[in-house]
């Protein structure tokens, strides 16, 4: 997929994403607060909220994975790379799609209302909706995940094992600096929320 649109146009493709994504995530009252992590959006939060967390993961994705990249071939492009991690969250931006009319929001506070009731209770609401979003949620970040690997391989222009591991390296400190950063840095900034 990579190898068949040329860098502008991914780039472009990739800006639209996130800024759709963005107001997305926002008009449905969500938020990406990690990695591959999609959580609620505070009422009194900005409506620039999910776009700054996604310009901040992005930047953090795309520092690891470029460094990642380096060490599997030293022409690895920093542009090649942004596009491949702007491309890939697309999917992500998707599963907001399940808090339409406040869906998810609704199903979480049920689940979490039973629980806090006793293992009784909490057995006896029914199960579909949280598994279809569960099942929903890890559907799009397999495929959210293939797409950044793959972006990634063509990027680095990479063959073998060292490709592959590398990546899982890269997208590990990706996770750990980003969930890292952002907690840290919305607890400094908690008072605005």
């Amino acid at each position: 997929m990579f190898e068949n649109i040329s860098s502008r146009n991914q780039l472009i493709l990739g800006i639209f994403i996130t800024i759709a994504g963005s107001l997305l995530g926002y008009g449905l009252h969500l938020r990406y607060f990690g990695a591959f992590k999609i959580t609620t959006l505070s009422p009194k939060a900005p409506f620039y909220m999910p776009l700054l967390d996604n310009m901040l993961i992005i930047l953090i994705t795309l520092l690891c994975l470029f460094l990642a990249g380096l060490l599997i071939n030293r022409r690895t492009r920093a542009l090649d790379i942004l596009n491949a991690i702007l491309i890939s969250r697309g999917p992500l931006y998707l599963g907001c799609l399940f808090n339409i009319n406040g869906f998810m929001m609704a199903q979480s506070a049920l689940l979490l209302a039973q629980v806090s009731k006793g293992k009784d209770a909490a057995l006896s609401m029914p199960i579909w909706p949280m598994l279809l979003m569960s099942s929903g949620l890890t559907l799009l970040s397999v495929l959210s995940i293939w797409l950044l690997f793959a972006g990634f391989k063509t990027a680095t222009n990479g063959k073998g094992a060292k490709v592959i591991w590398l990546f899982v390296l890269g997208l590990i400190a990706t996770l750990l600096v980003v969930n890292l950063s952002l907690a840290s840095l919305y607890t400094a900034f908690d008072f605005l929320f």
